[in-house]
């Protein structure tokens, strides 16, 4: 197959877990023997990489204060990376005219508008949404789901987009299929509108020969390592697991919990965090490590005693969350939108109210206090991972896919 790939970000340039998990499937797919193209925005660090394609308009340089925020909200802003492109549309649809694909892949297209996907529904070949959240529910049906305008003149441009836009975009852009990442994910295009008899589930996976379960049970002490690792941002809540352990060293005696925040976001955030945590009285048993590579983070989820995914916002459906599984770890996760998916209460993991951190904290409290319940848990959350959630399997499962909606597009189009 011949397949081109639409993505706002690639690596190296990341700001969260999705286009990571982009260039791994991309990889997997072109080792099997796939002709897999992407098509993204401009980066000095994308020059030579062969098969890589700069076409939307925007310099991943700027990605932080793009994706993570810190740009002006001006009209604008809304139109070049909400609503439509046209030199992102003419350098995609080029490109795609040359590369002639067997099939398009449209993958998050946050903060790249709707060119991309308007060129490729131009294409002539079946084009696949993989959605990963909710981003093609924003682009087409609501904006005013992902923008909160403040001022009048914002709520009047998003008010007029999501009334007069967006009925053309999705008669024009919607594509032929939606590949969600979770029963969650595909509810919420559901409820929006989207024909359910064209959006299918596939569950991500992960290399698990990264993730081996841990050689040996959890300490017996109540010296403890608590990980979080995310972006760093208010939705994947890291600001109320630390209350939640402030909590902890006032009011508990005897308990030795020390934190690992693994992960990067704005530096308003990093700020406002740091903040929490000194207000807390944890600092002296919190380290912050940054954005680390897969080596890296597989070291400290090996390490961890708790690993804590405390999200606030609707989790789609975490690769992080299953390697940490995969790891052994123990895990207390908010009972948010894809998560309980993932695991089963009270057997491989505990699920607990998001935004919630007495909750939280009795949770850490109890696995804390109980060593072999930590293991009980960690083990059967690694036999899960291990047999369900591989990487392997994933791309053979998504393989298969694609190849049955090319087989699928070409029988349509039999006289």
């Amino acid at each position: 197959m011949r397949i081109a790939w639409l993505i706002s970000l690639y690596p190296p340039y990341i700001v969260g877990g999705n286009e990571m998990l982009a260039r791994d499937i991309i990889l997997a797919l072109r080792q099997r023997g796939h002709d897999v193209h992407v098509l993204t925005a401009h980066g000095a660090e994308l020059n030579g990489l062969d098969g890589v394609h700069q076409v939307s308009n925007y310099d991943l340089a700027d990605k932080d204060a793009i994706f993570l925020g810190g740009r002006a909200f001006t009209a604008r802003d809304i139109l070049k990376h909400h609503v439509f492109d046209r030199a992102s549309y003419v350098a995609a649809q080029k490109t795609l005219r040359e590369l002639k694909p067997d099939l398009i892949v449209v993958d998050n297209q946050y903060m790249a508008s709707a060119a991309g996907l308007l060129a490729a529904r131009g294409a002539g070949c079946p084009v696949v949404a993989q959605a990963a959240d909710k981003w093609l529910r924003y682009l087409l049906w609501d904006l005013g789901l992902l923008i909160k305008p403040s001022q009048s003149w914002q709520r009047a441009v998003v008010s007029t987009y999501s009334h007069l836009a967006q009925p053309l975009l999705r008669r024009w852009g919607s594509p032929d299929r939606i590949l969600t990442i979770s029963e969650f994910i595909k509810d919420q295009y559901v409820e929006a509108g989207f024909p359910e008899t064209h959006i299918d589930v596939g569950y991500l996976g992960i290399d698990t020969s990264l993730y081996p379960p841990r050689a040996g049970p959890h300490s017996g002490d109540n010296n403890l390592q608590v990980v979080f690792a995310g972006q760093l941002w208010e939705g994947k809540g890291p600001q109320v697991l630390v209350e939640a352990l402030g909590l902890l060293r006032r009011q508990v005696t005897g308990l030795d919990l020390s934190l690992r925040i693994v992960g990067e976001g704005s530096e308003a955030f990093k700020t406002f965090l740091k903040a929490r945590i000194r207000e807390q009285g944890i600092e002296d048993r919190t380290l912050l490590d940054g954005f680390v590579p897969l080596s890296g983070l597989a070291e400290r989820l090996r390490n961890a005693d708790l690993f804590v995914f405390p999200s606030t916002w609707d989790e789609p459906f975490s690769i992080t969350l299953v390697a940490a599984m995969a790891s052994g770890a123990a895990v207390i996760a908010t009972r948010t939108g894809g998560t309980p998916e993932a695991l089963i209460d009270g057997v491989e993991g505990i699920l607990v109210p998001p935004n919630d951190a007495t909750t939280l904290a009795g949770a850490i409290q109890l696995l804390a206090s109980d060593p072999d319940r930590r293991n009980e848990l960690g083990q059967a959350a690694s036999a899960r991972a291990h047999r369900q959630w591989s990487f392997k399997a994933y791309i053979q499962r998504l393989e298969q896919y694609y190849s049955l909606v090319i087989a699928e597009a070409g029988k349509k189009g039999q006289p």
